[in-house]
């Protein structure tokens, strides 16, 4: 259950938030032993200096002007 809203939640940032491109893309792919999911989008992205903060709660987004 967890599993399924953080893919809801990934997909739905990822139709909400696009730069240039208006759809994002959706992977998967199964090597006969393992199986994979990615979605990519070209959003804003992710600063990985504040990598260290991922591990806690994320707060909410400042309001747009």
């Amino acid at each position: 259950m967890l599993l399924r809203q953080a893919l809801a939640n990934l997909m739905d940032i990822a139709l909400k938030y696009p730069r240039h491109r208006s759809d994002p893309v959706m992977e998967r792919d199964f090597d006969g032993e393992r199986s994979s999911f990615s979605l990519r989008d070209d959003g804003m992205g992710f600063d990985m200096a504040h990598a260290h903060k991922l591990s806690g709660a994320v707060p909410a987004p400042a309001p747009r002007p």
